[in-house]
């Protein structure tokens, strides 16, 4: 039995060897059944609070696939909560009929939906360790057989389903909607320009659209350097896309590349002269750059005393 290892929702280790048996591993958007068993859960806090608590984690944890029974079947990609996300990615890499074992680790903030900016100590995390049985009803079409327009539908799809996960307000869910938004980038970027010509305006508004929130949810995680090249990557599309002109504003005021920020705001206020969070950073960005300056005179008028 091979042992998968998730951190992070997406990232793999394997261990054990798999003898070959001719089945396959399931495509993404596959219909699947997983049946998961001898659930325990770890937290890397004493164990006995955690057993306090363990009823509640499990039912904050907001998983289909725990609930789900054995006859239940899920289309591989549909995941709406960390845990989900991190089962579907051992999923995709177990063959049908196998049987494995899994651990699952997550930063706790993202398991239980709790704010990561409010927690005393950042390095909790929680592990829940199971054994998973897959089989798979539907294995799916390979991407090379679908058309442009399935991708671009299955893109919306995902972006849709992102929208509605960062409505709901939780950490765990804005973790899940960012892995969504990403889903729907990788998507657009199987269509072709060529391929795609008639819809390419479509891919890119949706392409946009995703880079945007993704922008949006680095900032909130203090990732300036990553909201920074989520943003450009929106103007690299639409030079005048306001939202990313201010979410790179933004990113640039915190990494303290204020000249840069200016420039994207006055470009922002240029298409829109009225818009008031626009000119709310442009005054944050003054004011720092002032108190920069008086600390720099301080020093030079010390220096030379």
């Amino acid at each position: 039995m091979r042992n998968i290892s998730i951190n992070k929702c997406r990232e793999v280790d394997i261990k054990g060897s798999l003898h070959y048996t001719g089945q396959g591993r399931p495509r993404e958007l596959a219909r699947i059944i997983a049946n998961i068993e001898n659930v325990e859960l770890y937290c890397n806090f004493h164990g006995a609070e955690l057993k306090k608590l363990e009823g509640y984690i499990m039912e904050e944890l907001d998983s289909n696939y725990l609930k789900c029974n054995a006859t239940g079947v899920r289309h591989l990609g549909y995941a709406t909560s960390p845990l989900d996300t991190a089962l579907e990615t051992a999923f995709s890499l177990m063959t049908d009929d196998e049987t494995a074992s899994l651990d699952i680790t997550l930063p706790w903030d993202h398991a239980l939906g709790l704010d990561h900016r409010k927690l005393k100590d950042k390095t909790l995390t929680l592990t829940l360790s199971c054994t998973a049985h897959l089989k798979v009803v539907e294995s799916g079409r390979p991407v090379y057989d679908l058309s442009p327009q399935k991708k671009l539908a299955i893109a919306t799809e995902y972006k849709n389903i992102g929208n509605t996960l960062y409505k709901q307000g939780t950490a765990a869910k804005h973790a899940c909607a960012f892995f969504k938004f990403c889903d729907s980038v990788k998507w657009l970027a199987m269509i072709g320009n060529k391929e795609g010509s008639e819809i390419l305006q479509d891919v890119q508004a949706l392409k946009s659209q995703c880079y945007n929130n993704i922008s949006l949810y680095h900032l909130h995680h203090q990732n300036y350097s990553l909201a920074l090249s989520a943003a450009s990557a929106v103007l690299n599309i639409d030079g005048q896309n306001v939202k990313a002109l201010y979410r790179r504003a933004m990113a640039n005021t915190e990494l303290q590349n204020y000249e840069l920020a200016l420039s994207d705001l006055k470009d922002a206020l240029v298409l829109e002269p009225n818009n008031r969070a626009v000119k709310q950073q442009e005054e944050v960005i003054k004011k720092r750059q002032a108190a920069v300056s008086g600390v720099y005179a301080a020093a030079m008028r010390k220096y030379f005393s």
